[in-house]
């Protein structure tokens, strides 16, 4: 196996360095738990600051001579077949990923 992406130390990056303002309305943001994690949320008009510049990992798994796909449940793509695949949330690494995905569908592990 290979990591190409690398967990950033949450402690390094305290809450109080957070976005102060919402991007979209300009309100003070607070800090709330949001999927167990803090995060700056405009109590104004909802908008969540996620941490995740995007970054995504797709899960090769072969068995003998198979491989694991399943039907895309969303958009890009919806009901095309692929790999299983996810955004990886900021301070997490690709493995944490993978495990996290396998759990919200025990079925395809």
């Amino acid at each position: 196996m290979k990591q190409v992406y690398v967990a950033y130390d949450r402690k390094e990056e305290p809450v109080a360095d957070r976005f102060r303002y919402c991007p979209q309305c300009q309100t003070a943001l607070t800090i709330k738990d949001v999927d167990h994690k803090l995060r700056s949320v405009c109590p104004s008009c909802g908008f969540i600051r996620f941490r995740n510049p995007a970054p995504v990992i797709s899960l090769l798994i072969v068995k003998d001579d198979q491989v694991l796909l399943g039907k895309r449940s969303s958009d890009p793509g919806r009901g095309k077949w692929a790999t299983p695949s996810g955004y990886i949330e900021y301070e997490d690494d690709f493995l944490t990923t993978a495990v996290r995905k396998r759990k919200r569908r025990p079925g395809w592990m």
